[in-house]
Protein backbone atom coordinates (compact mmCIF):
# COMPACT_ATOMS: atom_id res chain seq x y z
CA UNK A 1 0.00 0.00 0.00
CA UNK A 2 1.74 3.25 -0.99
CA UNK A 3 2.78 5.46 2.25
CA UNK A 4 0.15 8.45 1.14
CA UNK A 5 -2.80 5.73 1.43
CA UNK A 6 -2.02 4.75 4.63
CA UNK A 7 -1.04 7.78 6.35
CA UNK A 8 -4.66 8.63 5.34
CA UNK A 9 -6.06 5.20 6.77
CA UNK A 10 -4.18 5.87 9.63
CA UNK A 11 -4.71 9.65 10.77
CA UNK A 12 -6.08 9.96 14.40
CA UNK A 13 -9.59 10.75 14.73
CA UNK A 14 -10.41 9.07 11.31
CA UNK A 15 -13.68 6.56 11.59
CA UNK A 16 -13.53 4.43 8.96
CA UNK A 17 -17.19 2.91 10.34
CA UNK A 18 -18.74 6.55 10.10
CA UNK A 19 -22.04 7.21 8.18
CA UNK A 20 -20.70 8.82 4.71
CA UNK A 21 -21.93 12.39 4.71
CA UNK A 22 -20.50 14.47 1.91
CA UNK A 23 -22.66 17.18 2.56
CA UNK A 24 -20.91 18.21 5.88
CA UNK A 25 -17.58 18.24 4.83
CA UNK A 26 -18.52 19.50 1.70
CA UNK A 27 -20.35 22.78 3.72
CA UNK A 28 -16.96 22.48 5.84
CA UNK A 29 -14.42 22.79 2.72
CA UNK A 30 -16.52 25.99 1.54
CA UNK A 31 -17.09 27.59 4.63
CA UNK A 32 -13.74 26.52 7.74
CA UNK A 33 -11.24 25.85 4.53
CA UNK A 34 -12.82 28.48 2.21
CA UNK A 35 -9.40 29.41 1.63
CA UNK A 36 -8.39 26.45 0.35
CA UNK A 37 -10.58 26.49 -2.88
CA UNK A 38 -10.96 28.97 -5.44
CA UNK A 39 -11.76 29.30 -9.14
CA UNK A 40 -8.07 27.69 -10.20
CA UNK A 41 -8.89 24.33 -7.73
CA UNK A 42 -9.76 21.13 -9.22
CA UNK A 43 -10.96 18.86 -7.02
CA UNK A 44 -11.34 15.06 -7.42
CA UNK A 45 -13.50 12.91 -5.34
CA UNK A 46 -12.73 9.32 -4.80
CA UNK A 47 -16.44 7.62 -2.66
CA UNK A 48 -20.20 5.78 -3.35
CA UNK A 49 -21.56 9.26 -3.04
CA UNK A 50 -24.16 7.75 -0.58
CA UNK A 51 -25.01 11.04 1.67
CA UNK A 52 -27.48 8.67 4.07
CA UNK A 53 -30.77 10.83 3.53
CA UNK A 54 -28.05 14.30 4.25
CA UNK A 55 -28.19 17.08 1.90
CA UNK A 56 -25.62 16.75 -0.74
CA UNK A 57 -24.22 20.07 0.06
CA UNK A 58 -22.07 20.79 -3.74
CA UNK A 59 -23.55 23.67 -4.84
CA UNK A 60 -21.18 26.20 -2.92
CA UNK A 61 -18.24 24.46 -4.12
CA UNK A 62 -19.25 24.18 -7.63
CA UNK A 63 -19.49 28.19 -7.92
CA UNK A 64 -16.07 28.57 -6.08
CA UNK A 65 -14.25 25.51 -7.99
CA UNK A 66 -12.53 25.04 -11.59
CA UNK A 67 -13.46 21.66 -11.78
CA UNK A 68 -14.81 18.63 -10.06
CA UNK A 69 -14.50 15.24 -10.92
CA UNK A 70 -15.86 12.18 -9.21
CA UNK A 71 -14.61 8.60 -9.29
CA UNK A 72 -17.44 5.42 -8.37
CA UNK A 73 -17.63 2.17 -7.98
CA UNK A 74 -21.28 2.12 -7.95
CA UNK A 75 -22.69 1.51 -11.61
CA UNK A 76 -25.33 3.79 -12.40
CA UNK A 77 -28.27 2.02 -11.90
CA UNK A 78 -27.67 2.15 -7.79
CA UNK A 79 -26.68 5.67 -7.64
CA UNK A 80 -30.19 6.50 -5.76
CA UNK A 81 -30.45 3.44 -4.09
CA UNK A 82 -29.99 2.75 -0.35
CA UNK A 83 -29.42 6.58 0.36
CA UNK A 84 -27.81 7.47 -2.41
CA UNK A 85 -26.96 10.84 -3.97
CA UNK A 86 -24.77 10.12 -6.48
CA UNK A 87 -27.18 11.65 -9.32
CA UNK A 88 -27.39 14.73 -7.34
CA UNK A 89 -23.48 15.13 -7.09
CA UNK A 90 -23.57 14.25 -11.38
CA UNK A 91 -25.57 17.03 -12.26
CA UNK A 92 -23.40 18.76 -10.61
CA UNK A 93 -19.66 18.07 -11.41
CA UNK A 94 -17.67 17.74 -14.36
CA UNK A 95 -17.16 14.40 -14.83
CA UNK A 96 -18.00 10.85 -13.14
CA UNK A 97 -15.93 7.75 -14.14
CA UNK A 98 -17.55 4.36 -12.75
CA UNK A 99 -14.93 2.47 -11.90
CA UNK A 100 -14.95 -0.64 -9.87
CA UNK A 101 -11.48 -2.14 -9.80
CA UNK A 102 -7.85 -0.53 -10.62
CA UNK A 103 -8.19 -2.02 -14.20
CA UNK A 104 -11.40 -0.24 -14.69
CA UNK A 105 -10.10 2.85 -13.37
CA UNK A 106 -6.99 2.74 -15.42
CA UNK A 107 -9.29 2.32 -18.31
CA UNK A 108 -11.42 5.10 -17.62
CA UNK A 109 -9.66 8.12 -15.78
CA UNK A 110 -8.46 9.68 -18.69
CA UNK A 111 -12.02 10.67 -19.32
CA UNK A 112 -11.79 12.81 -15.72
CA UNK A 113 -8.94 14.99 -17.87
CA UNK A 114 -11.11 15.86 -20.99
CA UNK A 115 -14.23 16.75 -19.31
CA UNK A 116 -15.30 20.49 -20.20
CA UNK A 117 -14.01 23.15 -18.65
Amino acid sequence: MPFHLTAVLTAPGLDLDATSDYGSVLVELTGRHAALVDNRTSVLFVGDGRGNGLPPGVEDLRRRVHRIGWITPQPRRYWNQASGAMTDYAGVVDHVVTARDAAELADRVGALGHAPS
